[in-house]
């Protein structure tokens, strides 16, 4: 009884203070970029990412409140969570970078297509 204390006790420092501070900042940003995005595809993935990351902070919450024969199952729940939080990060990356290549894309185009200097230069800029 006393091993499985102290197992849920040294699982239990390392969730708050890994994840627990860092996480709440990282919704804070996570809500500064999704005020500044433009794109729909990045705004569905942020809010996507945002969705899950708060679904972890109030699941964090809820484990440090629970009684010691409860906190086992929210761990699990918690470790799932956040892997579907890595992939849905890994999606928007992915969904941002798309975005910029995209918009470096058409702007080459554009420079490409453009025959007057002053424009090209604009472009350039």
């Amino acid at each position: 009884m006393k091993a499985a204390k102290a197992a849920v006790k040294s699982i239990t420092k390392k969730i708050d203070g890994k994840y627990g501070k860092k996480l709440s900042a990282e919704v804070a940003s996570v809500k500064a970029k999704l005020k500044s995005a433009k794109h729909p595809e990045r705004k569905a993935a942020l809010k996507v990412y945002l969705r899950i990351a708060k679904k972890i902070v109030a699941l964090q919450k809820q484990y440090a409140k629970a009684p010691e024969h409860k906190k086992a199952d929210i761990r699990a729940k918690i470790l799932a969570k956040r892997e579907k939080l890595s992939t849905a990060l890994g999606y928007a990356k992915e969904i941002t970078r798309d975005i910029d290549q995209r918009k470096v894309s058409a702007v080459k185009a554009k420079l490409a297509a453009a025959k007057n200097p002053k424009r090209r230069a604009a472009l350039k800029a």
